[in-house]
């Protein structure tokens, strides 16, 4: 999976759940495959992703694994195949292949001669119920653009789960929350136009084109602004910490965070765009210029799409594993790197190195709309039916797209 410390990541795969490609920097000189696969019950095009990791001292990231072979068997011996899509990614066939609840899976890849395969997962259903509700709370905000990276100190929402099983114990969750924005602003464009003296006909030379000049502003009419964003935060996995066993099982688990979401109302700059030059006897007069004053964009809607998965304890270790390393601080005692060796192993060479997850997992997804208020410290949510846009970033002027809640 590909995970970043980067609070916000804009575009994403939607033929998938929030998924990032895991790359390790292999303390190696050998290469080694890297596999991020997943399957569910869902009926949608599931994804592997196939790469080779790159040394600890390299200054590349992973090169795709591209010309394999990649298909899926279940405990019927069925076998269904992954069309390679390009850059590594290798996709099923949703007509051909569904994921049912109570079956066994393995993935199989054979590359550059050598057969890699998963340890068999099972695709386990157990029905629950939940209650989802949030509350109003000021914490930390580390972002990062480029090569800076901001702390702050915002009021966030943070979302919770309480679960009940119906029938047997509950499992471990991994948790996939999907945010969706929309807002829109105003832009007062106003022309500033350079208006000659009276004497302006002599040539000019140099310097300003005259010691005075004489502005006027000529106001145009407001420009509404139709902004929407779709944001994955990459920066957590969000698991279940509760497990059951056959001594002590779990039927419920209650205040089960599932994100932290900054309540921001968005700044423009001013700015000040040169639209046109004017000339007068091959010496510039003067410029019309657009001074577009957008002081604010205010948020409208806030929107959630949750993706529940039930996954296996195999499945939990990665995920948990993966997390101890991106909140690592490069201390003595912070874990290696490339030390989460997965579910996938080379068959027909045990010495060759493989890492990554295949995931089998249970999949239950849902939206709402939230309401933050920060005076009772409360969110209000409310199922509301909306899929992710496309595209999943976008800005326009005038009318809304389609889509748009009013």
């Amino acid at each position: 999976m590909r995970y970043s410390i980067i609070l916000i990541v804009f575009l994403s795969l939607s033929i998938s759940a929030c998924r990032e490609l895991y790359v390790p920097d292999v303390i190696s000189s050998e290469q080694a495959l890297v596999v991020d696969g997943l399957v569910t019950n869902q009926n949608e095009p599931y994804s592997v992703y196939v790469s080779w990791s790159v040394p600890f001292d390299s200054h590349k990231m992973s090169v795709p694994a591209t010309g394999g072979k990649v298909w899926v068997t279940d405990d019927l011996e069925n076998s269904y195949s992954f069309m390679d899509i390009g850059e590594g990614h290798y996709l099923s066939d949703p007509n051909d292949f569904r994921g049912i609840p109570g079956s066994t899976y393995s993935l199989h890849i054979e590359i550059n001669g050598e057969l890699y395969e998963s340890v068999p997962q099972l695709l386990s259903l157990v029905p629950y119920e939940r209650t989802i509700y949030g509350l109003v709370d000021r914490e930390e905000i580390l972002e990062t653009v480029g090569s800076v990276t901001r702390r702050s100190f915002e009021n966030v929402a943070k979302i919770y789960l309480n679960l009940k099983s119906q029938g047997g114990s509950l499992p471990r969750f991994r948790f996939d929350p999907i945010q969706i924005i929309e807002s829109t602003y105003e832009v007062v464009d106003t022309l500033e136009e350079i208006i000659p003296p009276p004497d302006s006909k002599k040539s000019l030379s140099t310097g300003s084109p005259f010691d005075s000049p004489f502005l006027k502003d000529i106001p145009l009419p407001a420009t509404a602004h139709f902004c929407w964003r779709t944001l994955y935060p990459e920066d957590q996995i969000t698991t279940t910490s509760a497990v059951s066993t056959p001594d002590e099982p779990i039927y419920e688990i209650n205040q089960q965070l599932i994100g932290s979401f900054p309540i921001r109302r968005m700044i423009m700059a001013r700015d000040t765009v040169n639209i046109d030059t004017i000339w007068y006897n091959e010496e510039i007069l003067g410029f019309v210029t657009a001074v577009f004053d957008t002081t604010q964009s205010l948020v409208h809607h806030r929107f959630l799409i949750l993706n529940e998965h039930q996954i296996t304890e195999e499945a939990y270790r990665f995920h948990e594993g993966i997390k101890e390393q991106s909140s690592a601080d490069g201390k003595i005692f912070d874990p290696l790197p490339a030390q989460l060796k997965g579910n996938i192993k080379c068959v027909s060479n045990p010495d060759k190195l493989a890492f990554g997850l295949f995931e089998v997992s249970s999949q239950k997804s849902s939206s709402y709309q939230y309401f933050p208020h920060i005076g009772s410290g409360t969110v209000r949510i409310e199922p509301y039916e909306i899929s992710i846009p496309d595209p999943e970033v976008g800005n326009v002027t005038g009318r809304p797209p389609s889509w748009w809640v009013y």
